[in-house]
């Protein structure tokens, strides 16, 4: 066996361990590499060749001949690879093997690199490193069943539970391993201190998927699973300020690394971090104010710095307090029982939730924007938030919160105001933090105004039901009122021709057909209702 070393030697054993006559031999600096054994010159005697960092090719002639021109034909020497310079041991009588190939999954392509391992009653019996070509062999294995598993760093194992190896038969067992997602990286502190303890989470969709602690070195590593171009890695270690980066691509069976380098010290009593719930961006410009927890009283207050949101309360005492962060456009948000002690370096970040907002103008069909009109969001078919627009745009808005109960499925938004006809728009769909645009154009509604007497005395009938119904569709519908029996529908009539039905406890119902209604215009129909 020879081999390369990095305390800049070349070494050479025989197969039962002994040291060969004249090794180690040295080079000029470390060597890696696997050394090449033939004869060179043809004249039977074996040559060892090896590069060495320095950028020189060392060669010996040995001792030991061959007649093999190739005694040394590929990597760990044959295809058992048994790293064993010389003729291959006899096959054992009444052994079987396992052999198989290790490809990438959907592909043809060898995944060099992996290994296999032989298990028998979950002890392990043998490994292989996988090869260029991605193939292996398990030689000389006594029959029975065994379990066989192929692995490789960024991509998911597999396992052969039940494999069956006869006498002198060979079983095939090819594995094809799926590519996973893989973030490594460092973290260190200004300085080039590096940073042991430190959390790094993977999330994506808000959600935490994968996190690691670093190690000694600063190292972590930590494998999400699916590939994606939304990863949000974030770092966070006691003493120190958060970092974040963003859009972290990770890519099937390929390393991404992440190295955060440049951690800042925390300094203040207490310190932390505004972000976006949904997107974790910073949130710089948010208010950050701390009260006293036993009474409430204001004590301090600090702003979110531009870039990456963080807050800093300094000076302050030892204390419980109340803390709350609060942005333009976002739900405020309170952290109780935050003790701060004379050590300092107390985090308290927040995540704060966008409001969900329903915003858009109501105008008259002539483009004149309309104030004081009414909008209503339908959830369920039920009126769950309203407002009215406002002067001088017809601009409304309505904000709302997870805690409200947002809608699952999309919603009807409706308009009204007096002298209009109402409109709906049905499929609006609420994304939370996001912002849904409804505008809305309204025609101008006809009016209906009459009187409703009693048949036989002509006296006013009092609280008389009236609806206008338009293509067998109810628009309208309006009551009597005292002290003559009048009524008046001056919404929600588009121009038309209409049925109407005038109907009292007591009276026949009666009603009127052909009643055409003009936008803008106003329509008279009395009626007289014969008593029952």
């Amino acid at each position: 066996m020879v081999v390369g070393s990095s305390d800049a030697h070349v070494y050479a054993w025989h197969g039962d361990g002994s040291a060969a006559d004249g090794w180690p031999q040295a080079v000029g600096m470390a060597t890696y590499g696997s050394p090449v054994i033939a004869d060179l010159d043809g004249n039977g005697d074996v040559e060892v060749v090896v590069g060495s960092y320095d950028q020189k090719v060392y060669a010996w002639t040995c001792e030991a001949q061959t007649d093999d021109p190739l005694p040394w034909p590929q990597f760990h020497h044959d295809a058992q690879r048994t790293g064993r310079f010389g003729p291959l041991a006899p096959v054992v009588p009444n052994r079987g093997r396992i052999a198989g190939q290790v490809r990438i999954s959907g592909t043809s392509t060898p995944l060099a690199g992996a290994t296999v391992e032989v298990r028998a009653g979950g002890v392990l019996q043998a490994t292989v490193r996988i090869g260029a070509l991605g193939t292996y062999t398990f030689p000389a294995l006594a029959p029975g069943t065994y379990a066989v598993t192929a692995s490789k760093l960024g991509y998911a194992s597999d396992a052969m539970p039940d494999v069956v190896v006869s006498a002198g038969d060979a079983t095939t067992v090819n594995f094809d391993l799926v590519g996973i997602g893989l973030i490594a990286g460092q973290v260190r502190a200004q300085g080039g201190v590096n940073l042991s303890g430190a959390t790094v989470a993977v999330s994506l969709a808000s959600v935490v998927v994968a996190s690691a602690t670093t190690d000694s070195r600063g190292i972590y590593l930590m494998e999400p699973a699916t590939p994606s171009t939304e990863y949000v890695v974030t770092v966070t270690k006691v003493g120190y300020y958060p970092q974040t980066k963003h859009h972290v691509v990770l890519t099937l069976g390929v390393p991404t690394y992440v190295n955060f380098m440049n951690l800042v010290k925390a300094e203040g009593p207490l310190l932390g971090q505004v972000r976006d719930l949904f997107t974790k961006e910073p949130l710089p410009g948010a208010r950050v104010t701390v009260y006293r927890s036993d009474n409430h009283d204001y004590v301090a207050a600090a702003t979110a710095k531009v870039g990456d949101g963080i807050y800093v309360v300094n000076p302050l005492a030892p204390g419980t307090y109340t803390v709350t962060a609060t942005m333009d456009g976002y739900m405020p948000q309170s952290r109780r029982n935050i003790t701060v002690t004379a050590d300092g370096g107390v985090f308290c970040n927040f995540d704060l939730e966008p409001a969900t907002v329903l915003k858009g103008q109501v105008r008259s069909a002539a483009g004149v924007p309309l104030d004081g009109a009414t909008i209503d969001i339908l959830k369920d078919g039920v009126v769950w938030q309203s407002c009215a627009t406002q002067a001088p745009l017809g601009i409304y808005q309505i904000s709302m919160y997870m805690y409200q109960g947002l809608p699952d499925e999309p919603v009807a938004v409706g308009a009204s105001m007096p002298g209009y006809v109402r409109q709906y728009k049905s499929g609006i769909t609420i994304t939370p933090g996001d912002t849904t645009y409804a505008n809305f154009d309204l025609q101008p509604s006809g009016r209906l105004q009459g009187q409703v007497l009693d048949a036989d005395t002509g006296q006013p009938i009092l609280f008389a039901s009236v609806r206008a119904y338009k293509d067998g569709v109810q628009w309208a519908t309006a009551i009597t009122t005292p002290p003559y029996g009048t009524y008046e529908i001056d919404s929600d009539l588009p121009a038309g021709t209409y049925v109407l039905f005038a109907s009292a406890p007591g009276y026949s119902r009666q009603g009127r057909a052909g009643i055409g209604i003009a936008a803008g215009a106003t329509t008279h129909a009395n009626f007289s209702l014969p008593p029952e």
